[in-house]
């Protein structure tokens, strides 16, 4: 762990407390951009990366790929990837399928478990907390997905069938030489432990306690 994945939410939270206010008054999406652009500039937060973030994934991240929201498209963004030696690509305009991992994740995770209701200021901490302690691990560890498969037909046509489940985890250790890609003091053998520390239907139950509290905390309704 470097000393940005060291800083601690105290350090961050005394930066912040440290600022003059800054007054915005617009309502339209690119103005709300730009004030949270104009606040990360003003605290240098691209040389600080938020503590944990790159500690969740057990792999080292080599690329960042977004689209061309200018919360992603910026000097501070592109100044943090670059002193991680990651690579940022971007969607292609007119291209919808380029995000369509994300896209899916959306409506398949994002919505189905938080909602569509805006979260206010005060419940972000706890909002991320959830995500760190409960809906990520479950995510990765214990919720199945659908692994395609493709199929060509006499044809030539191609189609994608879905014939197994497995979860992310899972499938990091079918990925050839998968001990080789993992970041260092991470090992499988710990990763399997917290896998196995709870089954599938106790981690999925624990979530779902852990979101009806942060949704009643929040106001928020989720599917």
């Amino acid at each position: 762990m470097d000393d940005s994945e060291a800083t601690s939410l105290e350090q961050i939270r005394a930066l912040l407390a440290g600022s003059d206010p800054v007054q915005f008054s617009g309502q339209r999406r690119e103005e709300v951009y730009g004030w949270v652009e104009k606040i990360l500039a003003r605290h240098q937060y691209a040389s600080l990366d938020r503590p944990g973030i790159l500690g969740q994934f057990p792999f080292l991240i080599r690329g960042f790929h977004s689209d061309n929201g200018s919360e992603f498209i910026n000097y501070n963004v592109a100044r943090l990837l670059d002193k991680l030696l990651i690579e940022q690509t971007k969607s292609r305009a007119h291209h919808c399928g380029d995000n369509g991992l994300v896209e899916s994740k959306n409506g398949a995770v994002i919505r189905k478990h938080i909602g569509f209701g805006y979260i206010e200021a005060q419940h972000a901490e706890a909002a991320d907390q959830f995500h760190r302690q409960h809906l990520n691990p479950y995510l990765n560890f214990h919720r199945p997905c659908a692994v395609p498969k493709i199929v060509s037909a006499a044809n030539g046509k191609r189609r994608r069938v879905y014939l197994r489940w497995a979860t992310p985890f899972e499938l990091l250790q079918e990925a050839p030489h998968c001990e080789s890609l993992l970041r260092p003091g991470v090992t499988l053998a710990e990763l399997g432990g917290f896998a196995r520390a709870q089954s599938d239907t106790e981690a999925a139950l624990a979530m779902q306690r852990a979101k009806r509290q942060l949704l009643i905390r929040g106001g928020q309704r989720s599917a």
